[in-house]
């Protein structure tokens, strides 16, 4: 997938965003979680039926016009299907939908994320009262390294703290 470009404040921005659920790639997952809705009774089979029960907007965005038209796409012979696998389905699916966006949630390790409550909460009981986010740029003061005023990310990562005893 190429990524998509943005414009920012000073020029094209490169972004390539995916999205997983539950570790798989969210047009599987979305095929799957279909698949599983249309199946009414439970057969792990989708009729003409189940299959009419696709919402219209999404048949818009589908090369076919009907759910016997779906039957006929997957349909692996010259036999005539009265009825889908519903894994068979959801394959099917998940190549069908459009691959605009794709996002991949990942954690960032400990030593980049950025806890700003933490940093504001001067009393360490957990919690950011309002009178500590009101003092916050009176107790960030120290982060701001290049004093302009506003405070970066870089600034405000842990091993930046020049109070930390592991700071270069």
């Amino acid at each position: 997938m190429s990524p998509w470009s943005f414009w920012a404040s000073r020029g094209p921005v490169l972004v390539d965003v995916r999205i997983t659920v539950f570790g798989q790639p969210y047009r599987a997952w979305v095929a799957r979680f279909l698949a599983e809705r249309l199946d009414a009774d439970q057969s792990e089979s989708l009729s003409i039926r189940e299959l009419r029960g696709i919402p219209e907007r999404l048949i818009q965005r589908l090369p076919v016009d009907s759910a016997g038209q779906i039957l006929q796409q997957i349909m692996t012979g010259d036999e005539e299907l009265e009825e889908v696998p519903a894994q068979q389905f959801s394959d099917w699916l998940s190549q069908q939908l459009d691959p605009g966006l794709e996002v991949v949630a990942e954690s960032l390790p400990p030593a980049q994320a950025v806890r700003l409550g933490s940093l504001v909460d001067s009393d360490n009981d957990g919690r950011v009262s309002s009178e500590e986010l009101g003092d916050g740029l009176y107790t960030l003061r120290f982060r701001d390294l290049d004093d302009d005023q506003t405070f970066s990310v870089s600034e405000l990562l842990p091993f930046r703290d020049p109070r930390n005893q592991q700071a270069p």
